[in-house]
């Protein structure tokens, strides 16, 4: 199973701090974001990771010599994550892990996670769920709804997910769709779609640490707290 990790947005909530240097490039605990992200996904057995680059594409480059093949991509300034995994559609096909680039985890969860029977399994924190937070709704066991306006979330969404084998055709033809109706769609709405066309998809609800860095005071905090 492949590490996919969607690092080519621009990242404005982060100003002045990401004016020049992409939210994955800030550092936590004297190392960068990314390369925490790279370390917990080998040492979880992932050794086939693909970075999807856009801003400052060099910075994240130089990064991943050695680690993870860069795919770039020269539309990142139009779309959003669905489109990050149309681009590297063909790198799909052995099921994959997805990772938001400014979020980090310990690497017991990463293991949790591929442990998971096949299938698609968005992975969930149900404390403190944050207003702004891209939020899952359950209904008799599955998911039934993501967004951030949603009544009644089971948990947050931590900014990662699993994609089996299995699940891989069934989202290929929606990416396809994508491509040809709307570029910005959001990771949100890409499951929308999948829940739409009768795809089943579960959770994984988890209590280890994580911290995902939307403004400065979430980097603060991380640069505080976080050790893994």
């Amino acid at each position: 199973m492949k590490g996919i990790i969607t690092a080519a947005a621009r990242s404005p909530r982060l100003l002045p701090l990401t004016k020049n240097t992409p939210v994955s490039m800030l550092e936590v605990a004297g190392r960068p974001i990314l390369d925490h992200q790279l370390d917990a996904l080998q040492d979880a057995g992932v050794r086939d990771i693909v970075v999807i680059t856009g801003f400052c594409t060099d910075q994240v480059e130089g990064l991943c010599r050695g680690k993870a093949t860069c795919i770039y991509n020269p539309f990142y300034e139009v779309c959003n994550v669905a489109m990050n995994l149309w681009l590297v559609r063909q790198e799909l096909k052995s099921g994959f892990l997805l990772l938001y680039d400014d979020t980090l985890f310990e690497t017991q969860l990463f293991r949790e996670v591929l442990a998971e029977d096949d299938g698609i399994i968005l992975v969930v924190d149900p404390k403190g769920i944050d207003r702004e937070a891209e939020k899952v709704v359950l209904r008799r066991g599955l998911v039934s709804a993501m967004g951030k306006d949603v009544e009644a979330p089971h948990g947050e969404f931590v900014g990662m997910a699993k994609f089996g084998p299995g699940t891989i055709p069934a989202l290929v033809a929606e990416l396809e769709q994508v491509a040809r109706t709307d570029l910005a769609t959001s990771f949100p709405r890409l499951i929308r779609r999948l829940i739409d066309n009768g795809q089943e998809i579960r959770v994984h609800t988890t209590d280890r640490p994580w911290i995902d860095i939307d403004f400065p005071s979430d980097l603060e905090e991380a640069r505080r707290t976080w050790q893994m």
